[in-house]
């Protein structure tokens, strides 16, 4: 059985934040089930379903971690490429290697499966020598979005770069687009992230609107409420940037946007073949015509965003629920009876 060495005092403190990525791969769409205690929960990131253990990104700083027989490891990020990566924060690599990385140094040993988020992450990992018949990937899911998608007839109004802290090397590439954009609609208004410091020029067009600072729950009641048109990915495809998962598709979808994103995302692919998004090469100037082209045609904005609310349903919480019933299938996954546990947050 798998114990966890002791983890520096700020390791555990980092460990109690609620997690994203545990409430997007599992917490969310198995509500009902941890509501019931089919699924025991022990920490933000530590779940127990019979005698499987699941650690999402790492284990809270747990010692030893709960009793189990069998391990089951979600990995959503390239944790080594995030510490050697030194367009990212140092704060966020720090983070990385104090919690993360030494969880993982356990973890990937132990574990009898790895779930990660998309085909190019598995990539990563099978190059570093995880055998991929270890792996199974499972995609990120957010509830069903209620919000309204652009108007067939209406031209994109609200552009938003959510660009979190692990962002920062594509911000510069958000802010150069963007300025393009308000050269030719300068009634353009744009939404920012309030993790990733925006450019003077940009903060100071009157159109220009902060994100507030949130944490994980306030942000998802935020986002729902939230309300624009495009949503901009334009990520690079090196270091930490590589093994991105399409979660920006289901949280730009959260507000009815439409995703434009960089070819460099890879785990984007398969949806843009779907029409879900838009992917466009690196430099901002063919940003700037797809955005032209879409205030020409504004019908193939709304398209874009019905496609990507259609590739949510497709690919949430019912395709994780039925592959989380393969990963442990002793656990009981029909529809809870509890009234208390019926209702996903």
């Amino acid at each position: 059985m798998l114990r966890a060495d002791p983890l520096p005092f700020i390791a555990r403190r980092l460990g109690r934040k609620p997690s994203a990525t545990a409430d997007l791969y599992l917490g969310l769409c198995c509500a009902d089930l941890i509501a019931d205690g089919r699924i025991e929960q022990f920490a933000p990131t530590v779940f127990r379903a019979g005698r499987t253990l699941i650690v999402l990104r790492h284990d809270a700083g747990l010692v030893p971690l709960p009793a189990h027989d069998r391990l089951i490891w979600l990995i959503d990020d390239d944790v080594p490429a995030g510490i050697g990566d030194a367009e990212l924060p140092l704060w966020y690599r720090l983070r990385l290697a104090v919690l993360e990385a030494r969880a993982a140094r356990r973890l990937a040993r132990a574990a009898d499966r790895i779930v990660v988020p998309g085909p190019s992450l598995a990539a990563v990992l099978a190059a570093r020598g995880i055998a991929r018949d270890r792996m199974t990937i499972l995609p990120p899911a957010w509830p069903a979005s209620a919000a309204a998608l652009p108007a067939p007839g209406q031209p994109p109004r609200r552009i938003a770069w959510l660009g979190a802290a692990s962002h920062a090397r594509d911000t510069q590439r958000a802010a150069a687009i963007l300025r393009l954009v308000l050269q030719d609609f300068p009634e353009t208004a744009v939404i920012w992230s309030a993790n990733n410091p925006a450019p003077p020029d940009l903060a100071r067009h009157p159109g220009f609107e902060w994100v507030p600072p949130l944490d994980w729950h306030s942000y998802r009641k935020w986002l729902g409420a939230a309300r624009f048109d495009i949503g901009l990915y334009p990520i690079g495809g090196q270091g930490f940037n590589r093994g991105r998962s399409a979660n920006k598709l289901g949280e730009y979808d959260q507000a009815g946007a439409a995703v434009l994103a960089s070819t460099a995302w890879h785990d984007a692919e398969a949806a843009a073949a779907a029409g879900a998004c838009l992917l466009l090469p690196p430099e901002p100037a063919a940003w700037r015509d797809a955005i032209r082209a879409l205030h020409s045609d504004p019908a193939r904005l709304h398209a874009l965003a019905a496609a990507n609310r259609l590739w949510q349903a497709e690919h949430g919480f019912g395709h994780q629920r039925r592959i989380w019933s393969d990963l442990l299938p002793g656990t009981d996954f029909s529809a809870s009876r509890s009234a208390s546990a019926r209702s996903v947050p």
